[in-house]
C-alpha cells in the first residue's frame, strides 16, 4: 500500500445557497462547507470510508466548522459499448457517519463522452468549434436522466449516450435518477426538510450496497425502490441541544442575534419610522453590548429631498438633517454617521452628486414597481458600496466574511409589498459579506408611530404637517422624495404645490423623454389639476433657488440632450384623470 491510500477536499461552493439552505444558521464558508472530493484507493481495507470521514469531521470541528454539505449521484454510467465505469452511489458512507439524507438535488444535464466520462460543460462552446468537439456522440444516442429538489451541486443529472443495440430505461426510471444531498453531523447539520439528529434512510429509495465500493442503487423503473428501515447508529459526535440548529427557516420573525454581527447598519430616511426604528434598535444593541459596531447611513437624494425650510421666524431641519439628529439623540457619535450619495466626475475632474432625475433623464424610463431601480441605483447600491471599505478592513482582520446586519424602518402598513417582506431575511451572501435585513418595527401601526413622536426626543420633518410646526399629520403621509413615483395622489399634488420649480422639471424630463411619469398619470395632468381642479393647501412653498437646484437643472438638461439608454416603454393609458373635472389629454 502506498503512503497516501486516502484524501478529501473541503471547500466553498459556486453559490452561498448550497450552504444556507441545508444550514440556515451556520455561517457559509466558515461554519459550513462543501465535501467537493472524497476519495480513497480500491486497496483500503472495508469501513475504510466511514472511518476516515469520522476523523475529517473531527478534525473539521476543532477549526469552527460545524456543518458539512455533500452529494451523491446515484445514476451509474457506462461507455457508448455499455460497460460499467461508475456503478453509482447513494450515499452509503455518509448514513454510517450519522448524516441527514436530505432528498434530490435542481436536476441538471451531464453529458457523457462515448468513453464513459464527464464532458465538463463550461468549456464546452469553444470545444464544440474544436476538432474534438466533432467525435463526441449524436444527441439521439442521449438519454437524459433528471430529478427535482431543493437543493444545489454541480452534478444534478445525467445524460449518457446509450447504445443503439441495447434497450433504453424507460421514462419513470430516467426520472428518479438523479444527484442526491446529504448534510453531515460533523456540525449538527440539517437540510430544511430533515430533522437531526436522525440516522437517515438511504437516499432516494435506492437500496444500500452491502459494501461501500460495491454497485450501488437498484432503481425500480416504475416507482422507484422503496426505503429501507432507518438503522440505529451510534453518534458520531455528542451534541447537546444547544448544539443544534433549530428548524426556524431563514426568514424568521424572531430578533436576530446581533451579537453574531460584526457591522450594525441602521439606514436612516430622515423619516418618522426611522427614528422610532433607530430607538428599538439601538436599545438592542446596548442591552447586548455592541452599541460599537453601529455605523447608521444616510442615503441622501440630494435636492430631491424635503429640504430646510424658514417658516413664521423658525427653521425647520431637512430630511438629511433630520437622519444625522435621529443617528445621535440615540447614542451613535457623529463620526460613526455616514451620509452618502451618488456622485460623477465634474467639469473640473472632482466628484460631483449624481441625481436621481438625472439618472432618469439619462436612462430614458421612470421608475415602474416592477422595475424601481431609483431604490438600487440612489439607496441600497450607494450605501453597499459605502461598506466596502469597512469589509475590506474587518475582513483582513477576521479571516471570514464580514457580517453585515442592515436595519430598516419599514412597516406593514405603508403598502402591500412592505407587508409581504418579512422581518428577517438574508440578502446577500458572498465570499466578502453576509448581509441579513431586519425590520424591526414592521408591525408597528402608523397611530403608534405618531403617538411615540410626542414625547420623541428628535423632531419629525416637518412636511408631515399641513404647515411646518403645525404638529397635525396632516401634510404628506411619506418623507421620501419630494416627488415619489410611487406616492399617492395626495402626496403628489402636496408636494407639487409645495416644490412646483422641481415638478416643472419633472414635466421637462417627462416631455422630453416622452415616458409617462407613471402609467396611470402624467406629472403634467398633475399639474395641472392642482392649478385648475385645486389640490390641498401646501403650507408653504420651498423657492428652490439656490446653486444646488440650478445645477441640478444644468445636469438634466445635458442629459436631455444624449441619446437615452433605454427607449421609452410609454404606458397603456386608460383615460385616466387626476379628477372627473379634468379633461383628458394626450
Amino acid at each position: 500500500m502506498s503512503d497516501v491510500c486516502a484524501g478529501s477536499l473541503f471547500g466553498v461552493p459556486v453559490s452561498p445557497a448550497v450552504l444556507t439552505n441545508p444550514l440556515p444558521q451556520l455561517r457559509p464558508y466558515t461554519e459550513s462547507l462543501v465535501c467537493s472530493r472524497f476519495v480513497l484507493l480500491d486497496e483500503c481495507p472495508g469501513n475504510a470510508e466511514s472511518w476516515f470521514l469520522a476523523r475529517c469531521f473531527d478534525a473539521l470541528l476543532h477549526t469552527g466548522v460545524r456543518g458539512v454539505v455533500t452529494f451523491a449521484d446515484p445514476v451509474p454510467r457506462r461507455t457508448a459499448a455499455g460497460a460499467l465505469v461508475m456503478p453509482g452511489h447513494v450515499g452509503t458512507i455518509y448514513a454510517a457517519t450519522n448524516a441527514v439524507y436530505t432528498g434530490r438535488a435542481t436536476a441538471r444535464t451531464v453529458k457523457l463522452l462515448p468513453d464513459g466520462t464527464v464532458f465538463n460543460e463550461r468549456p464546452r462552446k469553444s470545444a464544440a468549434k474544436s476538432r474534438a468537439a466533432r467525435t463526441r456522440a449524436p444527441s439521439s444516442s442521449r438519454w437524459a436522466l433528471r430529478g427535482r429538489g431543493p437543493a444545489a451541486t454541480r452534478r444534478h443529472g445525467c445524460a449518457r449516450p446509450w447504445p443503439q443495440s441495447a434497450p433504453a430505461p424507460s421514462a419513470t426510471a430516467a426520472r428518479t435518477a438523479s444527484s442526491t444531498g446529504w448534510a453531515a453531523p460533523a456540525a449538527s447539520g440539517k437540510k430544511s426538510n430533515s430533522a437531526f439528529p436522525h440516522a437517515g434512510p438511504t437516499p432516494n429509495g435506492a437500496t444500500p450496497s452491502p459494501h461501500p465500493r460495491e454497485p450501488g442503487p437498484q432503481l425500480n423503473p416504475h416507482r422507484g425502490p422503496t426505503r429501507p428501515a432507518p438503522i440505529p447508529r451510534r453518534p458520531l459526535l455528542r451534541l447537546t441541544g444547544a448544539d443544534m440548529p433549530s428548524r426556524t427557516p431563514r426568514r424568521s420573525s424572531g430578533r436576530p442575534d446581533l451579537a453574531s454581527y460584526d457591522l450594525l447598519a441602521p439606514q436612516l430616511s430622515g423619516g418618522k419610522d426611522s427614528a422610532v426604528t433607530m430607538a428599538v434598535f439601538m436599545d438592542a444593541a446596548r442591552t447586548t453590548g455592541v452599541e460599537e459596531r453601529v455605523f447608521s447611513y444616510h442615503s441622501s437624494l440630494g435636492v430631491l429631498e424635503w429640504p430646510a425650510v424658514d417658516f413664521d421666524g423658525t427653521r425647520y431641519p431637512g430630511v438629511s438633517e433630520l437622519a444625522a439628529l435621529q443617528s445621535a439623540a440615540f447614542g451613535v457619535p457623529p463620526e460613526r454617521h455616514i451620509e452618502v450619495t451618488r456622485t460623477l466626475p465634474g467639469p473640473d475632474g472632482t466628484r460631483m452628486p449624481h441625481s436621481l432625475l438625472t439618472e432618469i433623464a439619462a436612462y430614458g424610463r421612470f421608475p415602474r414597481m416592477g422595475s424601481p431601480y431609483c431604490r438600487t441605483a440612489a439607496k441600497e447600491g450607494v450605501v453597499s458600496s459605502a461598506w466596502t471599505p469597512i469589509v475590506r478592513r474587518l475582513g483582513r482582520e477576521l479571516g471570514h466574511p464580514v457580517r453585515i446586519l442592515k436595519v430598516m424602518g419599514l412597516r406593514s402598513d405603508e403598502g402591500t409589498d412592505r407587508k409581504k417582506r418579512p422581518v428577517f431575511r438574508t440578502v446577500q451572501a458572498n465570499s466578502a459579506r453576509i448581509v441579513d435585513e431586519w425590520l424591526p418595527v414592521k408591525d408597528w401601526p402608523t397611530e403608534d408611530v405618531k403617538k411615540w413622536h410626542a414625547d420623541a426626543p428628535v423632531p419629525y420633518s416637518w412636511t408631515y404637517d399641513s404647515a411646518p410646526g403645525a404638529g397635525d399629520w396632516a401634510g404628506t403621509s411619506r418623507c421620501s422624495c419630494s416627488l415619489c413615483v410611487f406616492a399617492s395622489r395626495r402626496d403628489l399634488l402636496l408636494a407639487i404645490g409645495r416644490r412646483p420649480r422641481l415638478a416643472r422639471l419633472y414635466a421637462e424630463v417627462e416631455q422630453v423623454r416622452g415616458d409617462t411619469f407613471r402609467p396611470d398619470w402624467r406629472i403634467t395632468d398633475l399639474i395641472r389639476h392642482a392649478t385648475t381642479c385645486g389640490a390641498p393647501d401646501p403650507g408653504v412653498i420651498c423657492p428652490d433657488d439656490g446653486p444646488e437646484f440650478i445645477a441640478l437643472e444644468v445636469q438634466i438638461r445635458a442629459a436631455l440632450k444624449q441619446k437615452p439608454r433605454k427607449e421609452p416603454r410609454l404606458a397603456r393609458r386608460n383615460g385616466r384623470t387626476p379628477c372627473d373635472g379634468c379633461t383628458a389629454h394626450h
